[in-house]
């Protein structure tokens, strides 16, 4: 917490002055309940049944390289912000899909057997105005499949100013929605020809388990807004309604999508690309192993990976 301090004040106190005045607070810090890490889950339930201190230490240093390599991907987030806030010509994002909102909203017990609509939005924090872009529709209309996920990246990525060179982009690892080859490739490839001011588009993955970042503060505000609003909740048309009257200096903005709004990149991917699984240099990958995707201006048909 005092590095975070230190990026956001312009005179920083001392670490022993900072510790001390926090103390003051009497406040405590806790391990989430919910929404922890899977694999650490599993490695902790393995450390306790470990029957030799080789296999203990063999889980610790595993579970060790896990949250160093999820603190890594943070490191690099944090860098790429301060990258954006000092250069015009780049853009970085934080996506994610929120939990499904129901229609209608209910609090009692037996709406939980039931059968309710959902409406789903998918939201967009640029890391450097705190702008939030949320785009919603309810599975009348849309799902949360990867052709809809990424044709709400191409409305976004397509709308930007001429003068945005370079986009980077952090989002979760779910491979059905995000680290999959229709998003991946048809999608950006499409992008890039269709946008030539574009010069890069950075497509960056969080460690499973410690996705944790700007989307997630602006689903608290919108599950606060939802509690301490007095309307009902009984269309979905409720639901964006109250989306955009969430923020103080800049409300959220909602773009509505319909059936009509959404691109099967599937069957561009299909007609004019073909699926890999070895790099240029015969390596064999896996598409939900990767941890970064790089797309450049001038290589229509090539997509730069990494795996670590």
């Amino acid at each position: 917490m005092y590095a975070f301090y230190v990026e956001q004040v312009t005179n920083p106190a001392p670490r022993s002055i900072y510790e001390r005045e926090f103390k003051t607070l009497n406040i405590s810090f806790k391990g989430p309940k919910a929404d922890t890490c899977y694999k650490c889950d599993v490695l902790s339930m393995k450390k306790r049944v470990a029957k030799s201190k080789d296999e203990l230490k063999s889980i610790q240093d595993e579970k060790t390289k896990h949250q160093d390599e999820a603190d890594l991907v943070y490191t690099k987030k944090r860098e790429d912000k301060q990258r954006a806030k000092e250069d015009n010509t780049i853009k970085c994002y934080a996506f994610d899909l929120q939990q499904c909102l129901p229609i209608p909203y209910l609090n009692t017990s037996v709406v939980f057997y039931k059968r309710q609509l959902w409406t789903f939005n998918l939201t967009f924090h640029e890391t450097t105005t705190g702008d939030v872009t949320c785009f919603m529709c309810h599975e009348a209309e849309g799902g949360r499949g990867a052709n809809q996920i990424a044709t709400c990246i191409f409305k976004q990525l397509s709308s930007l100013p001429q003068q945005i060179k370079k986009v980077i982009l952090y989002l979760d690892s779910c491979g059905g929605q995000n680290r999959n080859s229709h998003v991946s490739a048809a999608m950006f490839l499409t992008l890039l020809q269709q946008c030539p001011q574009l010069g890069q588009i950075y497509h960056n993955f969080m460690v499973s388990g410690y996705s944790h970042f700007e989307c997630d503060v602006d689903y608290g505000m919108i599950e606060k807004q939802k509690k301490h609003l007095q309307m009902q909740i009984l269309v979905f048309h409720d639901w964006y309604q109250l989306v955009r009257a969430i923020g103080k200096k800049k409300k959220f903005q909602v773009v509505e999508l319909n059936h009509k709004n959404f691109v099967n990149y599937s069957d561009l991917y299909k007609s004019h690309l073909k699926l890999k699984q070895k790099d240029s240099s015969g390596n064999s990958f896996k598409w939900t192993e990767l941890w970064w995707l790089r797309y450049r201006q001038g290589f229509p048909k090539n997509i730069f990976l990494s795996l670590h």
